[in-house]
């Protein structure tokens, strides 16, 4: 055996416990060492197990890398994100917070090459499938069904993509390799974060949880999974009674939500407002670790008190809120209110004016991040090209939808 390495590591600037505490299984079967990273370091569709894939060479030269203080060609998203803005990464942060309970135990069980002989997983990242009932306007037909099979033309124009390229309907992971995987390493995982599309209309995530279940599982191991709300019984099985109540508070539930009402419908097609607002409260109701995540975008930039507002005092939450951003796709991000001067004063204006419940410091925290990104100036190169794929996505989506998008937001009628 070779020289195995010191733990000593850990305290590296460059260090990143996600190789080898954590994996990610993506699209297709595909393996990463994280969510951040585009590598794969192998795939369940060979005839390989996890384990072997996770000492693939692949992940071997990444664990290497991190070992000698350097980071590897997979983790250029966090290494260019540190160059720009000199500290950590959220993404290798949160690994390392994450991978606290084991990472010492793992680095001393790997050799000086990047080989584990003794994996000591905490938590596993899961994208079983791209099954969903809803087409956001910030997603993809990578991550919705409905997309791949109704809207697909009109998602590639939005991403500036060729209108006619082929996409697949349907994708689904296999699952028996994972299970076995969670099976032989439940003595450390902790936590299991359930991925993409609606994951509680997916038959692997209900195979997973009927599994954990019969094995005692939602005592130790904690589940996180995002939702968009539409889904609390699938196939006669009710996932909130059924499921989510055995964890209670060892699951925690992201309700994906970024304007109510009309809007919010026409944001993310698919949301009926009273079937969201029944299944938040059965999720209250049911104890569980509720979050709510809104991303800031150009269709509710000027929404952003009465959203606030909406949770705090009309549906009376209190608990965390997620503020995210779409900065994909770019035409339909924030920044394109750049294209009217009037719209950008006011957006920034919303922005500046924000009013919060005392105490409440999760929104106005990410507020500054948020100004940031909205006043980020787009490339003047690349205006026009960005306001043609705009008008000629709103005008496709509009009419093979049935849409408006003039009569839904008024306000912004300006940019058509």
């Amino acid at each position: 055996m070779s020289d195995m390495l010191n733990p000593k590591i850990i305290g590296q600037s460059k260090f990143c416990a996600a190789p080898f505490t954590s994996v990610y299984i993506g699209q297709f079967n595909e393996i990463r060492v994280c969510c951040a990273s585009p590598t794969a370091i192998g795939n369940l569709s060979e005839n390989k197990t996890l384990s072997e894939i996770i000492n693939s060479n692949t992940a071997q030269d990444i664990r290497k890398h991190l070992s000698q203080n350097k980071f590897h060609s997979a983790c250029g998203h966090c290494a260019g994100i540190e160059a720009n803005i000199g500290k950590i990464a959220n993404e290798r942060y949160d690994n390392n917070k994450l991978g606290l309970p084991t990472v010492n135990d793992a680095v001393t069980n790997t050799d000086v090459n990047g080989y584990i002989h003794s994996q000591k997983p905490v938590w596993l990242d899961i994208l079983y499938s791209n099954k969903c009932n809803f087409a956001c306007m910030g997603c993809s037909a990578d991550l919705s069904s409905t997309i791949a099979t109704k809207y697909a033309d009109a998602y590639n124009l939005i991403h500036g993509k060729p209108e006619d390229i082929p996409v697949i309907a349907e994708w689904q992971n296999d699952n028996d390799k994972i299970i076995d995987y969670i099976l032989s390493h439940k003595d450390t995982i902790q936590l299991i974060h359930i991925n993409g599309g609606e994951p509680f209309m997916q038959e692997p995530v209900h195979e997973l949880l009927d599994v954990l279940l019969k094995k005692g599982l939602n005592k130790s191991i904690h589940i996180w999974s995002h939702t968009n709300g539409s889904i609390s019984k699938y196939k006669s099985v009710d996932v909130i009674s059924q499921y989510l109540v055995n964890w209670g508070a060892k699951a925690t539930i992201t309700m994906s939500h970024d304007l109510h009402g009309e809007q919010g419908e026409y944001i993310r097609y698919g949301l009926k407002q009273k079937k969201w607002k029944n299944t938040y409260d059965r999720l209250r109701e049911a104890n569980v670790d509720l979050n709510i995540q809104t991303c800031y975008n150009l269709f509710n930039a000027l929404h952003m008190q009465e959203l606030y507002d909406f949770y705090r005092y009309e549906i009376n939450f209190d608990g965390h809120m997620v503020l995210g951003q779409w900065s994909e796709p770019v035409i339909y991000s924030a920044r394109m209110m750049q294209l009217n001067p009037d719209l950008f004063s006011q957006a920034n204006n919303v922005l500046d004016n924000m009013k919060y419940k005392k105490g409440d410091f999760t929104w106005l925290y990410k507020m500054h991040s948020i100004k940031q990104f909205l006043n980020y100036t787009i490339p003047e190169e690349n205006i026009a090209i960005y306001k043609k794929r705009f008008l000629e996505s709103i005008a496709k989506l509009d009419k093979l939808r049935e849409t408006s998008f003039a009569k839904t937001f008024p306000e912004l009628q300006s940019l058509i």
